[in-house]
């Protein structure tokens, strides 16, 4: 009775959020930094609160789970049957085997979370410090504190996360939970027909095979293909009896519950064991204590899990939210280039060493069909340098160089000066032309815009704020919650009827300065010279910065869904 319904509904209420237990969703029980732990497809009010809840200190990132819930009515999912038992000594449950799974020890010191569920990764194994504090379900494997309350505990956790590569997964059979398999296929009886459909012709989109391509095939049309937008502002639902429905064919806006279920629930409609988990993201990692993370309230998260045999319960994440990680095994590490040659991806996604599993090797007879980066004018250059390893003179030149060396400096002196100069008059000058509110956030995104597109990467046309700020935040390219509210607040100056407020404004060119010395800590000094010198976005920016017509393109097509 304490918990109410919905997923964190708040997320509760410490110090800068709500106060109040039952405003918060929490019920009268409700405590400070108390999580709600079951998840309503239905959007309710957020009121997130940045409050610290816990610090972890782990040798890597994870999700720090709550506990995971199987049984799903149509609107909100619970835990379904649960089995506390004490801890036999320290350990919680028996231990996969060692080359499937990857040893995690953690140390949490809880100093704003309050509740019954302690957080830990994935399969807890042993509670090597604290063990004593608390019992432990045997379905759904996770901790909860013996007096029913965490509230500034102290413990230390060894989990064996699953460690699936892709390679692994795309051959891997999905399913052998036994007798208890049903549970995790339940769907109500009037569930829409329409999903699975849906579903199908997703992959059938994708070209996606097996069955772990095709779960990836549903996590990537939620997370990249730009069709859905993750808001917590998610608008209220008119369909009261089928929001689910409403979600993915209409409105396509919500936030991590709504992703969570769709995804959950059009898996199961193909035949998958799913459940949804609910916990926090990593966090963020302490500057002046590398390998301790500060988890606050804005990390809560519910995410989806697939069980496969021999894996476990593998986590995917479709949610296209700013904060959410990339999981790297959803990745193909292979990718293919022309004429059987692949690249090997490195860890942190660039192009690696050029292999050829296929062992189709190029032509040897100096012709180059492809657009290999070995290929130069149609022949094959085998170390790679192409027309610039050649090292040609051209004798016409001694006679007019020393005229042409001072001509080029001075041209050179003139472009370096005036340039610069250039940028910075046409952002002053975007600032004095916007008479609202609403205009001076357009006109800080679009400073952002400048700044990015040369400093990290170039927004593609057909991309919106928010899904072009996600995609930054997801390669590291910039900071995480400064970009989504630069974003947010250029979108509601855009296309909210109410726009921005003149504090909203100036909050909106405060973060786009700050985004913008964020970005030039992280570019490299030829990024920092592109964007002072390059004089591309001053030929290209009348179309692209006053961007209206490019983002209100996109929203338009995003208004359609809905």
């Amino acid at each position: 009775p304490a918990l109410g319904s919905g997923l964190l509904t708040w997320r509760t209420p410490v110090a800068g959020g709500p106060s109040d237990g039952a405003a918060s969703g929490i019920g009268p029980g409700g405590g400070a930094g108390a999580i709600n732990p079951f998840v309503d497809v239905r959007p309710k009010l957020l009121e997130q609160t940045d409050a610290e809840f816990f610090r972890v200190r782990a040798d890597r990132q994870s999700y720090w789970r709550l506990m995971s819930l199987s049984s799903f009515d149509g609107e909100l999912w619970s835990e379904g049957e649960s089995s506390l038992h004490d801890l036999a000594g320290t350990q919680v449950a028996g231990e996969q085997p060692s080359e499937l799974s990857e040893p995690l020890s953690q140390s949490y010191e809880l100093t704003g979370l309050e509740g019954p569920f302690a957080p830990a990764a994935e399969k807890p194994t042993e509670v090597v410090e604290g063990a004593d504090e608390f019992v432990f379900d045997v379905e759904t494997q996770h901790l909860e504190a013996a007096d029913d309350n965490v509230s500034g505990l102290r413990y230390e956790v060894v989990s064996l996360e699953p460690d699936p590569s892709f390679a692994q997964l795309k051959d891997a059979a999905v399913g052998g939970l036994g007798e208890s398999e049903s549970t995790y296929l339940q769907l109500p009886e009037d569930i829409d027909p329409r999903f699975a459909e849906l579903a199908e012709n997703w992959i059938a989109q994708a070209n996606a095979t097996s069955d772990f391509e095709r779960l990836v095939a549903l996590q990537d049309r939620f997370q990249t293909s730009g069709e859905f937008v993750y808001s917590q502002e998610a608008p209220a639902p008119e369909n009261q009896e089928n929001y689910l429905a409403e979600f993915l064919f209409n409105t396509r806006i919500g936030y991590c519950q709504q992703y969570a279920t769709a995804f959950a629930v059009l898996a199961r409609s193909l035949g998958y064991p799913t459940r949804v988990s609910v916990g926090f993201l990593p966090g963020d990692e302490d500057p002046e204590n590398p390998g301790t993370y500060i988890v606050r309230g804005t990390h809560a998260h519910a995410w989806p899990e697939v069980y496969f045999d021999d894996h476990g319960w593998v986590r995917f994440e479709p949610t296209p939210r700013p904060l959410s990680p990339e999981l790297a095994y959803t990745r193909d590490p292979v990718m293919v280039r022309g004429y059987g040659i692949f690249s090997q991806l490195s860890p942190d996604g660039n192009p690696g060493q050029v292999t050829n599993p296929a062992g189709n090797d190029p032509p040897t007879d100096g012709n180059c069909p492809t657009n290999l980066p070995e290929c130069s004018n149609g022949r094959v250059d085998p170390g790679g340098r192409g027309a610039a390893g050649e090292n040609a003179e051209d004798s016409a030149w001694q006679a007019t160089f020393s005229v042409i060396l001072r001509t080029t400096l001075i041209a050179l002196v003139l472009f370096l000066a005036i340039v610069p100069a250039l940028k910075a008059l046409r952002v002053r000058r975007r600032y004095r032309r916007a008479a609202t509110p609403s205009e001076r956030a357009a006109a800080a995104f679009s400073e952002f815009l400048d700044d990015a597109s040369e400093l990290a990467e170039a927004h593609a046309p057909s991309e919106s704020a928010i899904a072009y700020t996600s995609r930054l935040v997801r390669t590291g390219k910039t900071g995480e919650h400064h970009a989504g509210r630069l974003a947010l607040l250029y979108e509601r100056a855009e296309y909210s009827a109410q726009g921005t407020t003149a504090e909203q404004a100036a909050e909106a060119r405060r973060l786009a300065r700050s985004l913008r010395q964020s970005m030039w800590r992280r570019a490299s000094w030829w990024m920092r010279l592109r964007r002072l010198f390059s004089p591309t976005r001053l030929i290209m920016g009348r179309r692209t910065l006053t961007s209206k017509p490019t983002f209100r393109l996109a929203s338009r097509a995003g208004a359609s869904y809905r």
